[in-house]
């Protein structure tokens, strides 16, 4: 039994592992189209590939959680008009 099931229950409600899921889903998705847009479409870089891969993790983390950002506040919202 958790110490918060308020939170435990705020979570399972809004589905957040779910939104995390699709969220870095997206982001991993969005840097390897930016990746293969920028470097393997365009012929190459001058850069390193360990480089473009690290940006390319840094790319898909970040988008990965503002996409599950964004995802849960919508998730927040439907449940917030079923309630009423």
């Amino acid at each position: 039994m958790s110490e918060r099931p308020g939170v435990d229950n705020f979570m399972r409600t809004l589905d957040v592992r779910r939104q995390a899921k699709r969220g870095f889903l997206v982001g991993i998705l969005a840097a390897a189209a930016t990746y293969w847009f920028f470097v393997v479409a365009s012929g190459g870089s001058a850069y390193s590939s360990l480089y473009l891969f690290a940006l390319a993790a840094v790319l898909a983390f970040t988008l990965g959680l503002l996409a599950t950002l964004a995802f849960t506040v919508g998730a927040a919202y439907r449940v917030s008009k079923s309630l009423d």
